[in-house]
């Protein structure tokens, strides 16, 4: 029976983000399945669905944001190769496993707010940097490193920056979705930083 609980989430992951059929190596596909699928069930969320993006921007799906991340990532890859040709090669592979695996320890680093919509900060947000966990369940899945640096590199709480072309657009793309959503809600935009 716990097989076919376990079976049934995967189901399900697949399901809420279609993105990872497009992982066209098979083992990483199956790899970014179990990771999001052990992380929903450590988690305090009723539904991989409600999980959400951040506390400021109460009522943002993180599955929705992953999946706008992924698909936007994608299309500029190719835009970069369309207009570029041979002097850019983006490794589609790498850039929508990391793209799909970048904020799933956001569904540990938030749970949901108690008696209301939306999320609060938890203990494990609160010891972890943001990005921590989610290149340690990809190293743990045998990904390889190219695509843990990435994860770990793509937000601005991380020391690292990213070493590759996959690696900055999934940066830039995810900060163009967290400041999308910032601006809907006024909160503090991620580009403040830069003005220093």
């Amino acid at each position: 029976m716990v097989e076919s609980e376990n079976d049934d989430l995967l189901r399900l992951v697949e399901e809420t983000l279609p993105e990872i059929s497009l992982i066209s190596k098979e083992g990483w596909r199956k790899a970014v399945s179990e990771i999001w699928a052990e992380v929903f069930k450590k988690s305090k969320w009723k539904s991989i669905r409600d999980t959400q993006y951040n506390p400021l921007c109460p009522g943002v799906s993180l599955v929705d944001h992953t999946r706008a991340v992924t698909l936007a990532a994608i299309r500029i890859a190719e835009c970069f190769e369309a207009i570029y040709g041979s002097e850019v090669k983006i490794d589609k592979d790498v850039l929508i496993t990391a793209s799909l695996l970048h904020d799933v320890c956001k569904v540990l680093e938030y749970e949901p707010k108690p008696g209301e919509e939306g999320a609060i900060k938890s203990k494990i947000g609160d010891i972890y940097q943001h990005g921590f966990l989610s290149g340690y369940y990809a190293l743990e899945k045998g990904l390889p490193d190219e695509v843990v640096s990435i994860i770990v590199s793509h937000t601005g709480d991380s020391r690292a920056l990213p070493k590759t072309l996959e690696g900055v657009v999934l940066l830039y793309v995810d900060m163009a979705d967290a400041d999308f959503h910032r601006l809907r809600f006024r909160a503090p935009l991620l580009l403040e930083k830069f003005k220093k």
